[in-house]
């Protein structure tokens, strides 16, 4: 159900009442949502480890019997399950049924693919770290991660997003050099998250 409300915010008494109104509506930012829990989880799931698969342990409706397949790939490639009215990704389903813990950082797929949910796949990753363990985008014409063409000097210009800011890291005659650059930065900034 959606309530539209609409205040006349002329006197103190009818602010005090639409921010009264609107605390009603949204939820407490100091009350932790409900997550599911690593019981519950074992409860209804089965998960396999060497497979990243999960299973459901109990039938969940006329078309899925216990030991079906749990889940979907999403549009944006991640297996997601949905589990007491809520959609999760798989990968952090594994990291719960496996740690004991929803973590609040990022989970990384080492292999970039997102659909392999094998633990020994999974690792935490800030959003940084997350970020950089990518492919080079399928527009760049250097061939190299991290170098493009500047038409203003007319060299190959090597940068890198630290901490979500660009991070100018020189321009070159050769993009073999600029790449170099970029590639000692992702090494000295993202260590085994590097990839270039």
């Amino acid at each position: 159900m959606v309530r539209k409300l609409t205040f006349e915010l002329r006197s103190p008494i009818h602010q005090q009442n639409a921010i009264h109104a609107v605390q009603q509506i949204l939820p407490d930012p100091t009350k932790p949502i409900n997550q599911i829990t690593q019981q519950r989880l074992k409860e209804v799931l089965l998960y396999d480890e060497l497979t990243g698969k999960f299973t459901w342990k109990v039938k969940k409706c006329q078309r899925m019997n216990a030991g079906d397949i749990a889940g979907h790939k999403s549009s944006e490639g991640y297996w997601v399950i949905k589990v007491d009215g809520k959609l999760y990704k798989a990968h952090r389903l594994a990291w719960l049924y496996m740690n004991g813990s929803l973590p609040k950082s990022d989970i990384d797929h080492i292999n970039l693919v997102r659909d392999d949910n094998r633990i020994a796949n999974l690792r935490l990753a800030t959003r940084s770290q997350n970020i950089q363990n990518v492919n080079k985008k399928a527009n760049n014409k250097s061939g190299y991660k991290g170098v493009s063409w500047d038409k203003k000097s007319r060299k190959w210009r090597a940068q890198i997003v630290i901490n979500k800011r660009k991070v100018n890291l020189g321009f070159y005659d050769d993009p073999k050099e600029a790449h170099k650059v970029y590639a000692n930065k992702a090494d000295e900034c993202f260590g085994e998250f590097a990839r270039y």
